[in-house]
């Protein structure tokens, strides 16, 4: 990890929408000192959480959307798929190891408060990263952030889905143009595979992508001000944490070009040398690599990657059957 000032640290805010089961953080095991907003709608779960936890992390047992109303709520099977958006049983259950997960238990009525409202009452006035994982309500909690978004916000992890999980559910699309058009960048997107019930177990297949987690970073270019050198020192944080280490690097890289003069130059300057200074280890392995390129064997090389990775493919084809579902 890059060297962050205790000051800084501190007051990074990290707020987690759907904070089920995070009792142990790693983004906060990264940065101890930043602090931690957790928001979830099921009460019992969040006091759970908060039991488990204390200092620097606070956990709300509160529901998140775009204005303050009540709206209802759908408990299902596995408590970890209730939304506020009613579940597409007859969709979802056409997979294999879904039956049941999302099959409505009751349905009970909710308060709803946007964050750019319930935060400041709290007396937190900026936010640097926004997890989101709320069955379905992502965009509505976007919405309802919009201050945020524009003011301080760095980064963002939104689940979203590619197909409609439950009804009237915007999808990755949708959130996807939203995201963009407040500045931010699409810099990873995993893909969460099923595969369907009705299949014999014998039959490869890819799967179809049902859901992922889209990961978004702020353009660094935009930030202006007095203040700008603190976003990007916090964007350097979440970029390396998250592992893209090369935006940190080329943040780090212009700050030290362009403002050669700028009080908190040192700081960019230690970063920037954290990265250019990495040791870079040797291995049996790699020297072979070195050994068989300085005698020509480059194409060779390549060939045989290729045929490697064309067994890896079949590999995961030939073994996704004995799984329900996957992600890659």
């Amino acid at each position: 990890m890059v060297f962050i000032p205790e000051k800084i640290m501190r007051s990074f805010v990290y707020v987690d929408c759907g904070a089920r089961g995070e009792e142990n953080h790693p983004f906060l095991s990264a940065y101890p000192g930043a602090q931690y907003i957790g928001f979830e709608a099921d009460a019992e779960e969040s006091f759970r959480v908060q039991a488990k936890v204390g200092g620097n992390r606070k956990i709300f047992p509160v529901a998140v959307g775009d204005t303050n109303t009540s709206l209802p709520f759908y408990l299902t099977q596995n408590p970890a798929c209730s939304s506020f958006l009613e579940p597409d049983t007859s969709f979802f259950n056409q997979f294999m190891g879904t039956t049941g997960d999302i099959d409505i238990r009751s349905v009970v009525e909710l308060p709803v408060v946007p964050l750019d409202d319930y935060l400041p009452k709290a007396d937190i006035h900026s936010i640097d990263f926004i997890e989101l994982d709320t069955q379905g309500n992502e965009l509505d909690i976007l919405n309802g952030a919009g201050a945020f978004l524009k003011n301080s916000v760095l980064g963002l992890r939104v689940e979203v889905e590619f197909s409609p999980i439950y009804k009237r559910q915007p999808l990755f699309s949708d959130v996807d143009a939203f995201v963009r058009s407040r500045g931010f960048m699409l810099f990873d997107l995993s893909r969460h595979r099923y595969r369907r019930a009705a299949a014999p177990l014998e039959i490869t297949t890819k799967g179809q992508v049902l859901y992922g987690h889209a990961f978004y970073l702020k353009d660094y270019r935009r930030f202006t001000g007095t203040e700008s050198w603190l976003h990007k020192v916090k964007l350097i944080m979440i970029a390396d944490f998250f592992g893209f280490r090369d935006y940190a690097y080329e943040i780090a890289k212009d700050f030290v070009t362009s403002q050669p003069k700028h009080p908190e130059i040192d700081l960019f300057s230690k970063i920037l040398a954290d990265y250019e200074n990495l040791d870079v280890k040797r291995t049996r392995m790699t020297s072979i690599i070195q050994f068989a390129d300085r005698l020509r064997m480059r194409k060779l090389l390549e060939r045989l990657v290729r045929f490697c990775s064309k067994i890896a493919h079949e590999y995961r084809l030939e073994t996704s059957p004995i799984r329900p579902f996957w992600t890659d």
